[in-house]
Order: structure tokens, then sequence, then C-alpha cells
């Protein structure tokens, strides 16, 4: 591999003459640049790739590059600078966990800022991060004319340790499809209260929505009985909210819907049947939705 440093601007000349004029066979040149500064072809070599499309092309393969880079990020390394309009750019850096796609915004590596190419307009960020805690970031800022590398705000953002997504703002779809693990007997406690033999059945559904069927029988029977989930797929990142009804029941006595409160934590959710003392032998069904 031809390394050419940013000062030797003639060799880089004659290689280009050389390669692009089809008197030698294809090598692969690296170029060292620093901070946000790209080098600068002297005028007759850069007339040479105005005239049409460049080709670069490697062996035949995944394994073949057209392109190789060298350089190792000291912060962020700038390894593409595309002008967009009259008045900003788009860049490609390379950092220690990633790499970023940053539009109308420069990393200034003197006062560790971003500056802004146009303040009247955005700058907007998709970075890639395989080692921080966002595997995935769409971010923009709009306070210019420079701001610090933590004042990026997020739009959208895909944890890498994990499946969790947060939007920035309002999100809309055209439905919201749920697919967790689906629940089992075994996540749920049935309270004394339903008696000492209560069963427990009809067991559907996950963490954020589903429902089961609780028998009351035996011995102990008391007013207000409680069942409790613990949610299948671990805690989540705070309380959620629970919705919850009695959505059937064989209980003739009832003459009313009995509201069925949730106390829910992280990680269990207690559903109650307020007010009501259930009946041996008759079934109640509960319904629950989750949201965190």
């Amino acid at each position: 591999m031809t390394t050419v440093k940013a000062a030797t601007h003639m060799q880089i000349q004659n290689r280009v003459v050389d390669l692009f004029g089809g008197r030698k066979n294809h090598k692969q040149l690296g170029v060292d640049g620093v901070g946000d500064t790209v080098l600068t072809l002297a005028a007759g070599v850069v007339a040479l790739f105005t005239g049409g499309a460049v080709q670069l092309d490697g062996a035949a393969g995944d394994a073949n590059p057209a392109i190789v880079t060298g350089a190792v990020p000291t912060s962020r390394k700038l390894w593409a600078k595309l002008r967009i309009t009259s008045t900003n750019y788009a860049r490609l850096y390379a950092d220690g966990g990633g790499f970023q796609i940053v539009l109308n915004a420069a990393w200034n590596p003197g006062t560790l800022q971003w500056d802004f190419d146009d303040n009247t307009r955005s700058a907007l960020r998709l970075r890639l991060d395989h080692q921080g805690t966002q595997g995935l970031g769409l971010q923009y800022q709009v306070a210019g004319p420079s701001f610090a590398e933590s004042a990026w705000i997020n739009s959208i953002s895909l944890a890498s340790t994990n499946s969790a997504v947060t939007f920035k703002g309002d999100a809309q779809a055209r439905r919201v499809y749920v697919a967790g693990t689906a629940l089992i007997a075994g996540d749920f406690i049935v309270g004394a209260d339903w008696g000492n033999t209560a069963m427990l059945s009809n067991v559907s559904g996950d963490d954020s929505h589903g429902e089961v069927t609780v028998t009351a029988n035996g011995a102990g029977i008391l007013q207000t009985p409680h069942l409790v989930l613990t949610f299948h797929d671990g805690a989540w990142n705070a309380a959620p909210r629970v919705i919850a009804v009695l959505a059937d029941t064989n209980d003739g006595t009832l003459t009313y819907a009995p509201i069925v409160t949730t106390t829910p934590t992280a990680n269990i959710v207690t559903f109650a049947l307020l007010g009501i003392t259930p009946v041996a032998g008759k079934f109640y069904k509960i319904k629950w939705w989750t949201v965190g």
C-alpha cells in the first residue's frame, strides 16, 4: 500500500496521473489528513477528475476492497467531505466506536466543538456506534454557530445493549404490533384470598397485553382478591401503566362490573378485584394492557 503524506502534493500529482492515465497497474492510495482538513490537489490534477466519473476497483469478491484506509482516529477522523450546497457539506467521520455521517457541521479539533457550515440550517448526524450505549442514533442541533459534542439532541436512538428505541417527540404509525414472549402459568401467583384450591387457566398474551382466568375455590376466600404477574421479559425501565378489566365471569351474584385495580412496579403488577368476594367454583377473567 502506497501512503502519501498531506504535505507531498507533488508526489500525489505524479501518482494520480500515473494511476488514472493508464500507465501503471492499479494501486491503493492512503491519504493522511488532520481534523476537518482534506488534502487539496493541484489544479492540473483536479482537472483529471472533472471530465467524468472516476472508477476505483479492487479485485472481484468481498475480501478485495476498492479503498483501504489506515489512519487510526485519535478522537474522530474525517474520511470524506462532500459539498451539498454552496454553503454546507456532508462529512463522513470515523471514531473509536464506529462512524458518523454529519450534515452542515464540522468537528473542530482545536476548540473541541462542532462548527456550523451555515447557521441558517440545522445540523444533522447519523451515528453507528458498537462500543457506546447508543448503537444507532439520528441526532440534530439548531443552535449555532458552535456547540459541544454533548449538545447533540437525539431524534431516534437505538441502544446497542438491548432493543429499546427512544424517540424525541411524537411517533406516528399505521398500527402498533407487539410481540413479546408468551406468558405462562408460572408467571402468575394466585392470592390466598381466592381460596386455597383456586385454579389458574387460559393464560394468553405477553407483558404488554393479555388475559387470564382465575376460578375461586376452597377455604380462605376473602373480599378484594389479588393476582400477581411477574413480567416474563424482565423489568421495565420504570414502573409501567397498567389498565385492567374484568372481561368475563359466571358469577351471577354480581350486579355491576367491579373495578380491577393495578399496582405495578418495574418487575410485577398486582391485580385486585375491588370490593367483591369471589364465589367458590366461579371463574373470573381479567384482561390488561400495559404501557411502559
